[in-house]
């Protein structure tokens, strides 16, 4: 996703989960210097790879084994950081590779993926105070809104307490919103959840209305 979508000042799906926590919490976290986490770097890289199987890794992320302590170490880091591309260990784009290859390997989430628009960055009024919202949507596609969820555990007992816990539903609900705006009609939202550990599996999840 490129950095104007972060940079756009517009109500996203975490800015609502926060909003819905308090104003404050949402004031503190636009505030707020982020810098991302290995987790939340390896998450990205993951999308890139099931969203975009076909592009080459040198255009979604830079792979290397260095001491980043060491002088030469620091200086490569910061000329990959300058070229704007996540950084990953040999390690973490074996795993990821696996996941993306269990992911297109699940027939019902290769069927989900084929011939969706992917990474769509969208804007719309919404709401009932009709404030300016956005989406990074993962696809958009024949079966609907379908979103790609990294996960320990990818059986339904304990994706639906995910659902619940990170308010999944409030994001889908969003998206759908959203879609519903610019598009029309009422999309179906489905999660491809994929494991970060083996076997790697993969299950996917039609929320519903309600």
């Amino acid at each position: 996703m490129e950095n104007d979508y972060f940079k756009l000042e517009a109500l996203s799906a975490s800015g609502a989960k926060l909003l819905a926590r308090s104003p404050a919490h949402y004031k503190a976290a636009m505030e707020m210097q982020r810098t991302p986490t290995p987790a939340q770097i390896f998450g990205t890289v993951v999308h890139a790879m099931i969203l975009e199987p076909h592009k080459s890794h040198a255009s979604l992320f830079s792979v290397k084994e260095l001491n980043w302590t060491t002088k030469e170490g620091k200086e490569e880091k910061a000329k990959l950081e300058r070229i704007g591309l996540p950084i990953i260990s040999v390690a973490d784009l074996d795993k990821a590779l696996r996941m993306r290859d269990s992911v297109w390997a699940h027939s019902h989430a290769a069927e989900l993926l084929t011939g969706c628009r992917t990474e769509v960055e969208a804007t719309w009024t919404g709401y009932e105070a009709k404030v300016k919202c956005k989406g990074g949507i993962d696809a958009i596609g024949a079966s609907g809104i379908v979103d790609v969820k990294t996960t320990i555990d990818a059986s339904p007992e304990a994706f639906a307490r995910n659902i619940r816990q990170y308010g999944y539903y409030m994001q889908a609900a969003h998206y759908i919103d959203g879609v519903a705006e610019i598009e029309g009609g009422i999309a179906p939202f489905t999660f491809i959840a994929v494991e970060k550990q083996p076997p790697y599996a993969v299950a996917c999840y039609t929320l519903s209305n309600d």
